[in-house]
């Protein structure tokens, strides 16, 4: 019988801040320890690797927790992120004209998993 892989999630959705600006935190973090991420991610002087920061921690928490795990184990497996709503509103103009804004938001999930150090 085959084991499912265990695959630990966490997901934040509607962030104050656009995919564009999160995506090299996320790029950067990818396929990391836990710990080695953690520490780039408190000294980061980027909005987003706060947010990312607490993302990671919620995931660890939820390993943890769920699946009884160390955080010395797990590394990031993936780091998803897309775009979420937009609140639109518009800024009005002279002669009865006016601009289009668009505030971005964005999801993020983080999958953590089980670094195998004993593979053939």
């Amino acid at each position: 019988m085959q084991e499912k892989p265990m695959v630990i999630k966490s997901k934040h959705a509607g962030i104050d801040l656009s995919s564009t600006k999160i995506m090299p935190i996320a790029r950067y973090i990818k396929g990391k320890k836990v710990s080695d991420a953690l520490a780039f991610l408190h000294f980061n002087q980027k909005k987003a690797s706060g947010i990312i920061y607490h993302i990671v921690k919620s995931a660890i928490a939820n390993g943890a927790s769920n699946f009884k795990l160390d955080s010395q184990d797990l590394y990031i497996k993936d780091v998803l992120v897309g775009q979420g709503r937009s609140r639109k509103w518009r800024r009005y103009r002279g002669k009865g004209s006016m601009n289009p804004i668009l505030r971005r938001t964005s999801n993020v999930t983080i999958l953590l998993d089980i670094k195998n150090e004993s593979k053939n």
